[in-house]
């Protein structure tokens, strides 16, 4: 096997912008990230990687628990 090579990674950073999604037939509202950004910087160069965050979906389960005390033997 050869040794993983050395990237000479200097710095990175990451930026997360979030905003209120209501939904309206769970009367529910969540702070969901909404744009993200990656920084990294290496000896010889810079990159930027950005992600828009949209189009969410929201699912919902219900359920309901049954208590019942232990039983004895």
């Amino acid at each position: 096997m050869s040794p993983i090579p050395t990237f000479k990674l200097r710095s990175n950073a990451l930026a997360i912008d979030y905003g209120l999604m209501r939904v309206h037939s769970k009367n529910l509202e969540l702070w969901l990230s909404q744009h993200i950004e990656d920084y990294w910087e290496y000896e010889t160069y810079r990159m930027v990687v950005s992600h828009a965050l949209t189009d969410f979906q929201v699912f919902t389960v219900e359920t309901q628990e049954k208590f019942q005390p232990p039983t004895t033997y």
